[in-house]
């Protein structure tokens, strides 16, 4: 199976979701059994000891990998930890080499980063997808590459406010969804709208959904006004990674993001919380997300620094 890779998620504790767009045009999950990787370095004698004590929970081997630029191999411990773990992990061995014996390494590498870069991935790549495993078909360093297969949506909603200021109780009065030129607009009762949006993405098979304000109220606004209404509301592909149920006098102030909203299967795009995507677009941004080997939500909200 050959497509472009869309998105990577993980999943529990050691797995990953590959989003997979087909050339066909049919988007499919992939399952990558792995685990985010830390790296300890010390007296040998001190991390067999180590090593015998943490293999009682984590999977742990020793390896030969470079501690500092330029320098040759040393054996360093490595240590197979669950998604979310690597900073409690690391400063449990810390703790327990009173800081002195241990260094840690490889705790601040964002784990979706780490697994692109062990596998040679990034965001958007043509990859072929086998009993053999994965393999990229095209390269990181190609400077003309198709994005025509990226099916790109503007979200935006209007709200029943009486203020400046919208709020989380405030009623749901239209959604609407722009696309090539076209415009979709879905009124009526709230539970409607709602329910009807979830099918207008499905059936529009949108990668990207471009919002202004997504992250700090339109997508955390939807999500609370499908609770209060008792909707389930899918903006992804697959079920939202939160249930955002803030209390109602929650409100929007400009500037301030209270959420990161992350969808699985399709990319969130906040234009107002993106730089790079202001200045200078999709391509611009998946430039970005393809050298960094980021996924592009993430780079989509990195600061140029």
């Amino acid at each position: 199976m050959r497509g472009y890779l869309l998105d990577i998620s993980p999943s529990g504790r050691d797995e990953v979701i590959l989003w997979v767009k087909r050339l066909d045009g049919r988007v499919v999950s992939h399952r990558v059994k792995w685990m985010p990787r830390i790296y300890v370095h010390g007296f040998l004698e001190s991390l067999v000891k180590l090593g015998r004590l943490l293999s009682q929970r984590y999977f742990v081997d020793f390896v030969e990998r470079s501690v500092k630029p330029g320098s040759p191999p040393e054996t360093v411990l490595e240590i197979k930890v669950p998604f979310g773990s690597k900073k409690r992990v690391a400063n449990l061995i810390l703790d327990l080499g009173n800081h002195q014996l241990f260094k840690v390494y490889n705790v601040d590498l964002p784990s979706m980063q780490e697994f692109l870069y062990q596998y040679e991935l990034h965001p958007t790549a043509l990859t072929d997808l086998s009993n053999d495993g994965l393999k990229v078909l095209d390269s990181i360093e190609d400077l003309d590459y198709d994005l025509s297969w990226v099916k790109v949506a503007h979200l935006d909603a209007k709200v029943e406010t009486s203020s400046i200021a919208p709020r989380f109780s405030n009623r749901l009065r239209e959604v609407v969804v722009e696309m090539d030129g076209e415009r979709i607009v879905l009124d009526g009762a709230e539970d409607g709208i709602l329910q009807d949006l979830t099918k207008a993405l499905d059936d529009l098979d949108i990668d990207v959904i471009v919002t202004d304000g997504g992250d700090s109220f339109l997508l955390p606004f939807l999500h609370y006004r499908a609770y209060v209404n008792g909707v389930e509301l899918r903006l992804g592909r697959a079920e939202d990674p939160r249930n955002f149920k803030p209390s109602s006098s929650t409100y929007f102030s400009y500037g301030r993001v209270y959420c990161r909203f992350r969808l699985r299967g399709r990319i969130h795009i906040d234009s107002s919380n993106s730089m790079l995507y202001r200045e200078t677009g999709l391509d611009g941004l998946i430039e970005v997300s393809t050298v960094a080997r980021i996924s592009v939500q993430d780079a989509a909200r990195y600061t140029i620094g």
